[in-house]
């Protein structure tokens, strides 16, 4: 009978801990699926201002127009990085072609590398 109580009480701690350790595992996969949604969200922001980027402003003859304007500063809210809303507010503020030239280079340098891998 000692035997018995003694083996049930092993197998409920045996399976305790293993209901503990499972609950840590699921957690920190939980944690890491969020980490994983949050990078993609991000870099599809990045991509989808890249595209625009390349569309409105590259790609356009003259002057941009205000809906694309506004579409180019809505993209970059969605970023929420300082480094490219201050690249993208720098772009904005060039006085010369040169310079705009310039802080385009540096706006397309600059997205690649806050993609979440």
């Amino acid at each position: 009978m000692n035997k018995v109580i003694v083996i049930l009480t092993l197998i409920v701690v045996i399976l305790f801990a293993g209901n503990i350790f499972l609950g840590i595992k699921y957690y920190s996969a939980q944690n890491q699926a969020q980490q994983f949604l949050i990078a993609g969200k991000k870099n599809a922001a990045i991509i989808n201002f890249n595209k625009l980027f390349v569309d409105k402003v590259l790609k356009t003859q003259g002057a941009v127009s205000y809906e694309d304007q506004l579409k180019l500063e809505n993209a970059i809210i969605a970023i929420q990085d300082s480094e490219i809303s201050d690249a993208w507010h720098t772009f904005l503020s060039s006085a010369t072609e040169e310079e705009a030239q310039q802080n385009t280079l540096i706006i397309l340098g600059l997205l690649p590398r806050k993609l979440i891998y």
